[in-house]
C-alpha cells in the first residue's frame, strides 16, 4: 500500500510551493493522500477550496485529514463542510486498496507543553488550562482507537509529533511544544505500523523509528515535497 502525505501548507502562505510540489509528485501511485494538519493558516477555512482544488486537479483517490493547531478547536464544522475529505477528529477510518486493508487513526495529537498561543505571534490561546483538559481526553481516545486496531495495519495521523527525533533542527524551543513523550510511550506500547505527523517546519531529521513503528515528519516547509510512504 502506497501513501502520499503532506502537512503545513498553511494556505495561502505555502500554496504556490504546494502547487510546485504536486507537479512533481507521483500521486497517481498513491492509494491514499494524508493531510497532517495546518492545511490553512490561522483558521482561514475559506482556503480549503484552494488546497483541494490543487489536489483534485491531479489526484482522484481518497483523502484523509486531521486538524492542526491552525485549525482551531471548536471550528471543526467549518471543515466538515468539505465532504470530499475524510476528516478524522479523534476517529478512525478503514482504508482498502489492492486487496489490502488498513486503518487510519486521526487526531490533532497532544503536546507536553501547552503554549500561551495558538498561532505564534498572531493568535493567543485564550484557555491554556482548557487545552490541558482537552489533551488529557484526547490521549485517552487516541490510545483506545489505536488499541482497537492492534494486530492490524494501522497508520496514525496526527499534527503534533510522537517523538522528538523528527523535530531535530528546530530553533531553541522546548521539544515539548512540538510533540509528546506520552504519545511516544503509547506508540512504543501499541506499535502501530506507521505514524505520520507535521508541525515541525525546520526539522532536519524527517524519519525515525519507535520500536517497529516508522515515524515520518511530512511538514512541507521541512520536506519540500509530498512524502511517499510504503506500508
Amino acid at each position: 500500500m502506497i501513501l502520499a502525505a503532506v502537512s503545513d501548507i498553511h494556505a495561502p502562505r505555502y500554496l504556490a510551493e504546494f502547487k510546485r510540489t504536486l507537479d512533481s509528485s507521483p500521486l497517481s501511485q498513491a492509494d491514499a493522500l494524508l493531510l497532517a494538519g495546518d492545511i490553512v493558516h490561522n483558521n482561514d477555512h475559506t482556503q480549503v477550496d484552494a488546497v483541494l482544488g490543487l489536489i483534485r486537479s491531479r489526484y482522484g483517490g481518497p483523502v484523509y485529514a486531521c486538524f492542526g493547531n491552525n485549525e482551531f478547536d471548536g471550528s471543526e464544522r467549518n471543515y466538515f463542510a468539505h465532504e470530499d475529505v475524510c476528516w478524522l477528529w479523534d476517529q478512525k477510518a478503514r482504508l482498502e486498496a489492492g486487496g489490502r486493508e488498513a486503518y487510519v487513526v486521526g487526531s490533532k495529537g497532544v503536546r507536553d507543553v501547552v503554549t500561551p498561543w495558538l498561532v505564534w505571534n498572531t493568535t493567543p490561546n485564550p484557555d491554556p488550562e482548557g487545552t490541558r483538559r482537552i489533551y488529557a481526553e484526547r490521549m485517552k481516545t487516541l490510545r483506545r482507537l489505536v488499541s482497537e486496531c492492534r494486530g492490524k495495519t494501522t497508520v496514525v495521523l496526527t499534527h503534533f509529533a510522537p517523538c522528538f527525533d523528527t523535530v531535530e533542527g528546530e530553533d531553541a524551543w522546548s521539544p515539548g511544544e512540538l510533540g509528546s513523550k506520552e504519545m511516544e510511550h503509547m506508540a512504543r506500547t501499541l506499535q502501530p505500523s506507521v505514524w505520520v505527523h507535521g508541525h515541525s517546519h525546520k526539522s532536519t531529521h524527517l524519519s525515525a523509528s519507535i520500536g517497529r513503528t516508522r515515524v515520518y515528519n511530512v511538514a512541507l516547509p521541512a520536506t519540500g515535497r509530498v512524502t511517499i510512504i510504503e506500508v
